[in-house]
């Protein structure tokens, strides 16, 4: 049985790429899992099943594609932020090593900009680690960090205290006593029996290597339609 022709790109005479939502275009499913493993490795059933997760419901997979050739040259994911309105985060923003260079990544985020206000989403946020001078450049300011959960330490703290809790608390100060206890005998017997051996060098790292880890958060804040002068 013949299978039906691909579905159409959107057009877009201007570019030569379009980006388009994952799972309205389910054929990119496994480039687009190849391409995000060459960036941040993990096992391809799990990042098939992460990405077929994906619907108009959020989160939602958004696939840079050449028009011409159908081929994924990008992607990004974009999910919304609890107790944050019309604010949206997106991640795995990602280009094919062999198309960097050429500006796909600007167009990438252009198309997803253009996307979330579709969506009337008018703040992006993002995290960043090395790349925060090509966001400055596309209008991304620092910010505070944000989370994607819908709860966290504030809300866990707040509000009165059962006695579940505090059972719970109470049971926290005793482990915290017997760990001390514990690292205090552990220094006397030090003590005691001489300096233990020093430990193994650490790896050497090759050139080039970055040891900072922190990400860097950035917002931009998108015009709304009405906000336009015209």
């Amino acid at each position: 049985m013949p299978q039906p022709p691909p579905k159409l790109l959107p057009p877009d005479p201007e570019n030569p790429c379009v980006l388009v939502p994952l799972h309205q275009y389910p054929e990119f499913t496994l480039a687009c899992a190849t391409l995000l493993n060459m960036e941040w490795p993990r096992s391809q059933q799990a990042r098939l099943n992460s990405l077929s997760s994906c619907s108009d419901n959020f989160p939602v997979g958004m696939v840079l594609v050449q028009s011409n050739s159908r081929q994924a040259l990008g992607f990004c994911k974009v999910s919304l932020i609890p107790n944050l309105k019309d604010a949206c985060f997106v991640e795995s923003v990602i280009v094919h090593p062999q198309n960097r260079g050429e500006g796909l990544g600007s167009l990438l985020m252009k198309k997803l900009e253009e996307y979330v206000i579709s969506r009337n989403l008018h703040i992006v946020y993002l995290s960043t680690l090395g790349q925060e001078k090509f966001y400055k450049k596309l209008g991304y300011n620092e910010c505070e960090p944000v989370s994607l959960y819908s709860f966290g330490l504030r809300s866990i703290s707040s509000g009165p205290k059962d006695s579940k809790t505090k059972n719970m608390e109470t049971e926290t100060c005793r482990t915290m006593i017997d760990r001390k206890i514990a690292e205090v005998n552990k220094e006397m017997k030090c003590l005691l029996t001489g300096p233990p051996p020093p430990p193994p060098p650490l790896p050497k790292q090759p050139i080039g290597h970055n040891v900072m880890s922190v990400k860097t958060y950035m917002k931009k804040e998108l015009a709304k339609p009405w906000d336009s002068k015209d």
